[in-house]
């Protein structure tokens, strides 16, 4: 399942790329995951943004580095200012052969720092970069254009892994251990649980959909998402329901059984697990910080 996107660069009549504008009105967003990787670009405003388990602060000119393995949040935008921002997002196999870029969403030390402020080397090379890529996207009819947007995704990749290198060095790994057969593999396996999220399946059926025994495939993904097969799967499952919840009027048993939960203990449970309060605790909570009903999703 993909974002909405206003522009979309397919290849080989695949989803390949997506680009949008997006304004954010909401204190608090609930928390997604997505099959795609993203660079974010704030065009105004300032926020606080939850990755993982980290909360940071953006604001205007900064950009963001996120993947498709950390569920993210907003907590609050500023009040007294519109929060807008361009979405740049893609699948890890743009890159092709060039692996090394993958380093930048997957190989991170637990230091490193998702948020490329104006201070950091090359950034206005960057920003040039992001302008024609931008571009590249709004023309998305041409096929010159098209293949020149996954080229620039590439280039602004490998401009801001120099300028993390050099800023802050070691906290991205240079063993090589990124390899686009691993990024296919991540990318797979979340493209299959989005796809068949209402269905019933378990770890066995993931390792079988990417032909590999359980226990090999269960090691590549703990590798690169930091969390077992089954974990990653429950922590879908909750999404989709909190999707369900805030964009449609189906009751919370509904939502998780159209989720692919199998019971009301079991997703009572799990909810629970993933976020620390139930159901109706979270949809309480959350419109108590949603003041304004309007909001743009915004991740």
């Amino acid at each position: 399942m993909y974002d909405k996107y206003s522009h979309v660069i397919s290849r080989n009549g695949e989803f390949a790329a997506g680009y949008k504008h997006c304004s954010v009105v909401s204190r608090s967003m609930p928390s997604f995951l997505f099959t795609t990787l993203r660079i974010l670009r704030v065009t105004k405003g300032a926020a606080e943004w939850m990755i993982g388990s980290r909360v940071y602060s953006i604001s205007k000119d900064d950009l963001v580095v996120v993947n498709n393995i950390e569920a993210r949040q907003f907590l609050s935008v500023d009040r007294d200012e519109l929060f807008k921002c361009e979405i740049f997002a893609f699948l890890p196999t743009v890159f092709g052969s060039a692996t090394d870029c993958l380093r930048l969403y997957y190989d991170r030390s637990p230091d490193f720092d998702p948020v490329i402020g104006r201070d950091m080397p090359y950034i206005g090379e960057i920003h040039a970069l992001l302008d024609m890529l931008a571009e590249a996207f709004e023309a998305e009819n041409d096929p010159q254009a098209a293949t020149l947007a996954l080229g620039l995704l590439t280039a602004v990749t490998s401009q801001l892994i120099r300028s993390v290198d050099r800023r802050y060095p070691g906290t991205l790994s240079c063993s090589g251990q990124s390899s686009q057969l691993a990024a296919e593999i991540i990318e797979s396996t979340i493209r299959y649980i989005n796809e068949n999220i209402s269905s019933e399946f378990g770890v066995a059926e993931l390792a079988k959909h990417t032909n590999l025994s359980r226990g090999y495939f269960s090691l590549i993904f703990r590798r690169y998402t930091g969390s077992s097969p089954a974990t990653f799967i429950n922590r879908c499952r909750v999404t989709n329901v909190i999707r369900l919840l805030c964009g449609s009027q189906m009751n919370v048993l509904d939502a998780a059984m159209a989720s692919g939960f199998q019971s009301a203990s079991g997703f009572y449970k799990t909810f629970r697990a993933v976020c620390g309060m139930s159901p109706g605790e979270y949809m309480k909570l959350r419109s108590a910080m949603n003041k304004k009903p309007e909001t743009s999703r915004m991740d």
